[in-house]
């Protein structure tokens, strides 16, 4: 493993190996102006964020944060937060993994690259985690985090936009989700006709940009669901949902079940 230019974690996939996990669960956090420093030296840090912040680098940089994204922090590196609302929860993996360099996480992953059972995955591991301490329920959650991480890699293939127009559009719906989207409107802010904004967002994302927004919608309304006591009303609301029906009907469309029947990880 080594911190790179391109910022993230190295490892191998090996035969029977897997990485062990020291800590998983569900933290706040609440600093609004990079105030207090985060480091971690016995293990890495994967972070499943449920906020809109930003977080500071050890070198300075400083890189958006939206709902749904993924960051993996190498041991020994710190960071630094700047939350947009007064308190936010992520959730949280700590793990350690044997030295490798072959495959490549990148320290930032943002939601839209993640395959949809991704959230999924990760509650299931917190549950087993947490569940009773046996060596059958540790195993099949360092398995899932083997998986997570597997993920994290191949999405790191993924192509850029071509066009720099739809990666800024691209950001801008991970950050706003929660407001009402007009494709007119998107047209307008990024320079775009209707027509060609549609077909170049559809050729990159494979969807509509009406399927991109609930997407990330539900990205974070799961993420609200397992981390927060906020009611199932309230986290519709919160990502931009007017109505508990319309929230209830998304949400079965995409993930099969109900938000209530998710919380309860039925």
């Amino acid at each position: 493993r080594r911190w790179t230019m391109d910022r993230g974690l190295h490892f191998d996939l090996t035969a029977g190996g897997r990485p062990s996990i020291i800590r998983a669960g569900i933290y706040t956090i609440s600093d609004r102006a990079f105030e207090t420093e985060y480091r971690l030296e016995e293990c890495h840090a994967l972070h499943l964020y449920s906020y809109p912040c930003r977080i500071r680098m050890a070198d300075g940089e400083t890189l958006p944060i939206s709902p749904g994204d993924v960051t993996v922090t190498p041991r020994g590196e710190p960071t630094r937060y700047a939350l947009d609302e007064a308190e936010g929860q992520h959730w949280c993996i700590h793990f350690q993994f044997p030295p490798g360099e072959g495959l490549f996480i990148p320290f930032l992953t943002k939601a839209r690259l993640l395959e949809p059972q991704f959230t999924t995955e990760w509650k299931e591991l917190m549950e087993l985690f947490s569940k009773d301490g046996s060596p059958p329920s540790r195993i099949t959650a360092e398995n899932l985090l083997l998986i997570l991480l597997f993920r994290l890699q191949r999405t790191a293939r993924a192509e850029r936009p071509p066009d720099p127009r739809i990666l800024r559009l691209l950001e801008y719906l991970d950050r706003y989700s929660d407001r009402k989207i007009a494709v007119a409107a998107l047209a307008r802010r990024f320079g775009l006709s209707q027509t060609h904004l549609t077909r170049k967002f559809k050729e990159h994302t494979r969807l509509t940009i009406a399927e991109y927004v609930m997407r990330r919608r539900l990205d974070r309304a799961c993420c609200l669901l397992a981390s927060s006591n906020l009611s199932v009303k309230e986290i519709g609301q919160a990502v931009g949902y007017s109505t508990p029906q319309e929230f209830n009907k998304r949400f079965r469309r995409l993930l099969g079940m109900s938000p209530g029947a998710f919380r309860a990880g039925k």
